[in-house]
């Protein structure tokens, strides 16, 4: 099943986003590396992301993306 999350991002301070980044990126890494997710992209102004996402359900999306 191909699910499209879409995210909205909260504005993050420089510092916030030096913290949040750096466990975000390898996690959204794996999950392209494991076929879960196949396209990514960012919102305009860094408002937030869309996952074009490969799963068995809305909620297996849901799980894999908290």
């Amino acid at each position: 099943m191909k699910v499209m999350a879409i995210g909205t991002l909260k504005p993050l301070t420089a510092e916030q986003r030096i913290a949040y980044l750096p466990a975000e990126v390898p996690a959204t890494l794996q999950l392209y590396l494991d076929g879960k997710m196949e396209q990514f992209w960012m919102r305009d102004n860094e408002a937030g992301v869309i996952f074009l996402m490969t799963v068995d359900s809305v909620e297996e999306a849901d799980r894999l993306l908290k």
